[in-house]
């Protein structure tokens, strides 16, 4: 049975119309926010997991280099690099402070842990963000794409009961062809909210499993960042000792 949709939204009024334009724009925006976010967030958690791997391989945060370069430059590679940074900075002020007592020393490595720690908490918080960039949208399409729909509705229903006392009747063939197109803006709302929301959900719950894979990822380069550090502070701990040992004697 064929139905004459395009027949009907002729007959729709200048309301009407207008709001089937309206709710075409959305379903646009909506479909191109979905197509974005399922290559981005597919390429993303696909790259999460393969550092992660990567990660795990490794004996030492200084063979970082080792990992192929995309995979550095992914999110988790970006966190990851964050400590590697923060090591080598950290480093390089050991060697200022070796003359440090243990305590000093041992303060100083708890300090720089809670710093390095704080900085990549804040980029993660960042990354949390991008994953959802776009989802917003989603989600004001799939709530008010519907009312906007049954604002037609309700609009081209006033229409047929206007016919209903203009022409003094109440027949079918006087308010049936105005309800029926009333109806489609209904129609279109819902085609713009149903995907809408459906993929909304779908995107929230992939995005909550790649920070869950990114928050793993950072606490792997975390432990290996602090059982590394506190490795080179322990050698400058010894060495400064050595040395006082030294001079007294």
């Amino acid at each position: 049975m064929n139905t004459p949709v395009i027949e009907m939204l002729m007959q729709a009024g200048p309301v009407g119309l207008a709001i089937c334009w309206i709710l075409l724009i959305a379903s646009l925006i909506s479909w191109v926010v979905i197509f974005n976010r399922f290559v981005y967030l597919n390429t993303v958690r696909a790259s999460v997991k393969e550092f992660r791997k990567e990660l795990e391989r490794l004996r030492s945060l200084r063979d970082f280099g080792s990992i192929k370069q995309s995979l550095r430059e992914s999110y988790a590679g970006y966190l990851v690099g964050y400590y590697i940074a923060e090591f080598n900075r950290i480093a390089g002020d050991l060697h200022k402070k070796a003359s440090l007592g243990e305590s000093m020393l041992s303060f100083f490595f708890e300090h720089q842990v809670a710093i390095a720690q704080e900085k990549v908490n804040t980029e993660t918080s960042k990354a949390a963000r991008k994953l959802n960039w776009g989802l917003h949208i989603l989600a004001i399409m799939s709530s008010a794409a519907p009312f906007v729909g049954l604002f037609g509705t309700v609009w081209g229903i006033m229409d047929a009961f206007f016919e209903i006392g203009d022409k003094g009747s109440a027949s079918l063939t006087v308010i049936a062809p105005g309800i029926a197109t009333s109806l489609i803006t209904t129609v279109a709302g819902l085609l713009v909210a149903i995907p809408s929301v459906v993929f909304y959900n779908l995107f929230v719950k992939k995005a909550e499993k790649i920070e869950d894979d990114l928050d793993d990822c950072a606490d792997l380069g975390f432990t290996r960042f602090k059982e590394e550090l506190l490795v080179l502070v322990s050698a400058s701990a010894t060495n400064a000792a050595a040395s006082a040992h030294a001079s007294k004697g």
